[in-house]
């Protein structure tokens, strides 16, 4: 027994020492994603924020990153909101990303995005790539929230295994050739969020084909995703036990791929649930905030921020007109906000449209 113990020390320093440096070497083998779609940035930021400082919470994919400026409101309005949207992000996605965002803040109001609802990556069971699922989970802070939303997205999809997200380093050790300065300062940087998720896109495409659709009363409905359903139910369980307002809509898709059916599906579940949907795409509304398709587009599926100034504009009058939200402009603890404003000013001034 004497012999054995030394042994058995040894491998315990081993493994410890071997788990310590896999903690070190890890987060520089993560990849960082902070420009273009800046999803790393987008939840790094949200837990920089202080608790209980957000009233309107904004869920969805990238095309909810570029069509969404929470500043422009806060600026307007002086409402605080942020844009918890990351690429393809699907309903399952979407559900945990809420629980999450409940557990450091109490938003009154929720938009939901609701693409993902429907085919989109359909040849995948989270209706969306591997590459998009980790984005989203690869940031987030170790909690029950996280652990269960690894094991249901592994359980969903047998692609996805539970070790690759423990140790992450398992799945990205092969980036070692790609590696840059940023993947070893990112760590130390301030991980403050400015732009409050707000991704602003710069590129000018027109999309002429396209000016929203003109209701017909077409009975035509689309198909739903049973798992994205399923979730879509959690969702709107999960905001009606938090007290929380639930409100469903899709951004102006010149690619067509929203269409009048989609926009009776949701309209029929929002009946249902008593929910307000707001439907960009249908021509009432685009014409309303005088959506120009020649000026408006990043590209067919995003917005760029002349077309985000139009439906940002249009969301904040929609909470001015539904809710009773504080104006924390002039509340000395939310001084950071004007700060904040400033910086995201000095950034949209200096985007350069292509």
């Amino acid at each position: 027994m004497k012999k054995i113990f030394p042994v058995l020390c040894k491998i315990a320093a081993v493994c410890i020492a071997f788990v310590l440096i896999l903690m070190l070497i890890t987060p520089v083998f993560v990849p960082k994603f902070t420009e273009d779609f800046p999803t790393t940035s987008v939840i790094n930021g949200f837990y920089e924020l202080p608790e209980d400082s957000i009233d309107v919470l904004f869920l969805g994919s990238s095309q909810i990153m570029t069509s969404v400026s929470p500043m422009q409101i806060y600026e307007t309005y002086g409402y605080t909101g942020y844009n918890l949207g990351t690429e393809q992000q699907n309903l399952v996605a979407s559900y945990y990303l809420l629980r999450e965002a409940l557990a450091y803040q109490k938003p009154q109001v929720v938009f939901l995005d609701i693409m993902f609802l429907f085919p989109y990556a359909q040849d995948y069971p989270l209706n969306s790539r591997e590459e998009f699922v980790r984005k989203s989970i690869d940031c987030m802070k170790w909690s029950t929230n996280k652990w269960e939303y690894v094991r249901t997205v592994c359980a969903l999809d047998s692609e996805h295994e539970i070790s690759s997200y423990l140790f992450p380093f398992l799945r990205y050790h092969s980036r070692w050739a790609d590696l840059t300065l940023k993947d070893f300062t990112y760590s130390f940087e301030d991980k403050t969020n400015p732009l409050r998720g707000y991704a602003i896109a710069t590129r000018i495409e027109k999309e002429d084909q396209f000016s929203g659709f003109q209701l017909t009363g077409s009975s035509s409905m689309a198909e739903t995703l049973p798992t994205m359903e399923e979730y879509f139910y959690k969702i709107v369980q999960l905001c009606e036990e938090n007290n929380i307002s639930l409100v469903l809509f899709k951004t102006p898709k010149a690619d067509g791929s929203f269409s009048e059916g989609c926009h009776n599906t949701i309209q029929n579940i929002a009946m249902e649930h008593n929910l307000d949907f707001i439907d960009f795409n249908d021509k009432s509304v685009y014409d309303a905030i005088h959506f120009d398709a020649s000026t408006d587009y990043n590209d067919s599926t995003h917005i760029n921020y002349l077309g985000a100034y139009k439906i940002t504009g249009y969301l904040g009058d929609y909470l001015t007109e539904h809710y009773t939200l504080t104006d924390y402009r002039n509340v000395s603890d939310y001084e950071n906000w004007n700060s904040d404003l400033q910086i995201y000013k000095e950034q949209i001034e200096q985007a350069s449209y292509q």
